[in-house]
């Protein structure tokens, strides 16, 4: 009686411990509210970090002094600080400025495509930096690591963001030669003419 009582003891710890995992699994996520700051610091790569009650909230990366950037980051940082400080002007204009909303969201995602660009060209196309401060400038959030990946692949070599390739594919992406549009369509998503890779 004494072993089987053990067992059985053992059988429900081990189910109140799979309990425990898959509650917490299932509270685990991320969240956007879309307003445009949110937008601004997603952007600006900011991380996501879990905040009480389960919580998910934006904040911006804050480089350690212990993190000394690799060489050659002070030849690139004002360039980097220029997009930093368009997004900062983004911020206060979306309180002051009479241009609709989803203008404003335009001007974040083509700011963060140069920015990402700039990066990409730095190391990809014009062999400026190394591997090593490539791979700083990505984990401390200076450009789009998984906007940089599509742009390697075929046929996505000047990809406007990563929304118009989603559950569905905009109509930005179509060859210029196919679409019948009006001459002055923009996507919806991020204001993008045309990313066709054979355009």
């Amino acid at each position: 009686m004494e072993i089987y009582q053990q067992l059985g003891n053992s059988t429900q710890s081990l189910r109140n411990r799979t309990e425990y995992g898959q509650q917490n699994n299932a509270t685990t996520g991320y969240a956007f509210d879309g307003n445009l700051s949110a937008g601004a610091n997603d952007i600006r790569q900011g991380e996501m970090t879990a905040g009480k009650n389960n919580k998910i909230t934006s904040n911006p990366v804050k480089i350690s002094k212990r993190s000394s950037p690799p060489k050659g980051f002070l030849k690139i940082q004002p360039t980097l600080k220029k997009f930093e400080d368009k997004l900062k002007e983004l911020e206060s204009e979306e309180h002051s400025s009479a241009r609709p909303k989803h203008e404003l969201h335009w001007d974040l995602h083509r700011i963060n495509h140069q920015k990402s660009r700039y990066v990409y060209s730095l190391y990809y196309q014009r062999r400026l930096i190394d591997k090593q401060l490539y791979l700083w400038l990505l984990k401390h959030r200076f450009a789009n690591g998984q906007l940089i990946a599509k742009w390697r692949k075929q046929g996505y070599e000047t990809l406007c963001c990563l929304e118009c390739i989603g559950e569905t594919v905009c109509v930005c992406r179509v060859p210029k030669s196919v679409r019948k549009t009006d001459p002055d369509f923009r996507c919806v998503k991020c204001g993008c003419r045309g990313c066709a890779s054979s355009d």
